[in-house]
């Protein structure tokens, strides 16, 4: 009897351990698809401003 419950608050203990895993994933899966986000907005702003400077470099080029 000793020995079953000693088993089952160890695997209490062991299914406690995965949720914290499986939460602390989850989180930094969060983060990670958060960076992700900002990095291609970051880029297309990037993308954006040179297209503009492209295009004023085209038109100053032209108009000499």
């Amino acid at each position: 009897m000793f020995e079953a419950y000693e088993k089952n608050e160890s695997l209490k203990i062991d299914l406690a351990a995965e949720k914290v895993k499986a939460d602390t994933a989850e989180e930094a899966r969060k983060a990670a698809e958060e960076v992700r986000n900002i990095s291609t907005s970051t880029f297309n702003v990037a993308q954006n401003n040179y297209a503009e400077a492209q295009s004023i470099i085209d038109t100053l080029v032209s108009e000499f």
